[in-house]
């Protein structure tokens, strides 16, 4: 039963700049949009690299404590790898009628066969630092096959 909701929350959890994801980042990012689509890209590469550390940066909220004993889990990493090494994603909107909550749609295309729609919900932070940046606070998927 452990493997089956660890196999589930995993599949669910999503994403460094890796270039399958760069590529097919289409959506003209400007303003706000421009910062939360580095946020995603970087979101996207770190689940393709298997780079939990990232993840634990970029999510925030009920999502990263959802999250946080996957992230610590060891052998995450190279799950996400397996998973997502040959996905490609796509941007395919962005929600900015509030300046600190942006929704983003991405469509994620796992293999050839299995395509999954996600919102994703970012709102703007400021860090330790006090440099303000977005960080995704919550994930909701669809499956889509075609």
């Amino acid at each position: 039963m452990k493997h089956i909701i660890f196999l589930l929350i995993s599949l669910m959890a999503p994403l460094c700049l890796h270039p399958a994801f760069a590529q097919d980042a289409q959506t003209p990012a400007t303003g706000s949009n421009a910062e939360t689509a580095s946020v995603m890209n970087q979101y996207f590469g770190a689940l393709v690299n298997g780079d939990t550390g990232t993840l634990k940066t970029l999510l925030a909220g009920d999502l990263l404590e959802k999250r946080s004993s996957l992230l610590d889990n060891p052998e995450y990493s190279g799950f996400l790898s397996a998973t997502y090494m040959n996905a490609s994603f796509k941007i395919l909107n962005y929600d900015t009628s509030d300046p600190n909550i942006v929704r983003i749609d991405a469509l994620i295309t796992l293999d050839q066969d299995e395509t999954i729609q996600k919102q994703y919900t970012l709102t703007k932070s400021t860090s330790a630092s006090g440099v303000a940046t977005y960080r995704i606070i919550s994930e909701k998927s669809s499956a889509v096959t075609f």
